[in-house]
């Protein structure tokens, strides 16, 4: 079959028509990369060929758009790329190209993660733990990039930083001491810290020198 007329069909998207009255939607770059052209001759299992070309073009042009949002976890691209009906297999395939071509990589977003929710929203360990679980992060990189990232001291101000804003507020509203103490360690554990590490907290946070700062 011949090519006999290309038109824009859409945002970076062209449409073929033949002379047996077929059409094919494709993407620009698709055409472009295969040198199409009008008046050339072309069999079916070449347009077989350029659809799946076409198929593989948008699973990694939509990876791509949502990686330039934000970092991603494979397992994050992965589930949104299978609600949009993509072949799975093709997903898999486009998402360890995009892991070897490092566009793809769990163990930067688990780092970037860390240092944005560490910084925002003064996160524990163990807070950073479950979130990367759920954006299915290897157990191995996890437990790598929270020693990394963590230390002792590290967690302790962090707690203490959001333990003295929780005080702050618990105070005004006039409870009593004993309702302080488990409403800020409550609040400290929903945070990701663990008993430990709020027995220290608490411990720096209830001595007469933080409480004078209030």
């Amino acid at each position: 079959m011949k090519i006999v007329k290309v038109k824009k069909c859409g945002r970076n998207r062209v449409e073929i028509l033949f002379d047996n009255d077929k059409n094919a939607a494709l993407a620009y770059e698709v055409f472009l990369k295969n040198q199409l052209k009008l008046n050339q001759e072309i069999s079916e299992e070449f347009l077989s060929f350029l659809f799946d070309e076409d198929q593989k073009y948008q699973v990694k042009q939509s990876a791509l758009n949502y990686l330039a949002r934000r970092q991603h976890s494979k397992s994050e691209i992965k589930t949104k790329l299978r609600q949009k009906k993509f072949d799975k297999t093709l997903v898999e395939l486009t998402l360890d190209e995009l892991e070897q071509n490092y566009y793809v990589d769990d163990r930067s977003f688990a780092k970037l993660f860390t240092d944005e929710k560490v910084k925002a929203k003064n996160w524990g360990k163990n807070k950073i733990k479950s979130e990367l679980i759920k954006r299915g992060v290897s157990s191995k990189i996890i437990a790598e990039v929270i020693e990394e990232k963590f230390s002792n001291d590290l967690e302790i101000e962090s707690g203490l930083e959001l333990a003295r804003k929780k005080l702050k507020k618990l105070i005004n509203r006039k409870l009593d001491q004993k309702k302080i103490q488990t409403s800020i360690y409550s609040f400290l554990v929903s945070r990701g810290y663990d008993y430990d590490l709020c027995k220290q907290i608490f411990t720096k946070l209830f001595n007469d020198e933080e409480l004078g700062d209030l």
